[in-house]
């Protein structure tokens, strides 16, 4: 099935604005997860887990949580911040599931706050 334009432009987007690049190739699977009726969410919290955006927010369960927090509310915040936020930083460390939870977690705080 072909993949929309509305998934084209949101990937594109999510790639620009989180990945600081064009998407390559591999994007088409999150463009297919999308037309498939994945939730916008969901997706883009699998983008957030990726390895390329914890590499780019430091390589450390402190920096990915406060690169979320800075990406996604626009709030920078210094280390005894991220310490409130021990169990964030906890489920970062775990791996890919575990930013992907964290990621989750901070978009559905988003939205409460719309």
């Amino acid at each position: 099935m072909p993949v929309g334009m509305t998934q084209q432009f949101l990937v594109r987007q999510w790639y620009n604005l989180y990945l600081h690049r064009e998407p390559d190739p591999l994007a088409e699977v999150w463009m297919c997860q999308l037309q498939e009726g994945q939730p916008p969410n969901a997706v883009l919290s699998s983008i957030l887990a990726s390895d390329e955006y914890y590499n780019l927010a430091g390589a450390t369960p402190e920096g990915y949580v406060s690169r979320l927090m800075l990406d996604l509310h626009g709030n920078v915040l210094d280390w005894r911040e991220v310490r409130s936020y021990a169990v964030w930083v906890q489920q970062a460390g775990l791996g890919m599931e575990g930013r992907k939870q964290v990621a989750w977690e901070v978009l559905c705080r988003m939205e409460k706050k719309l």
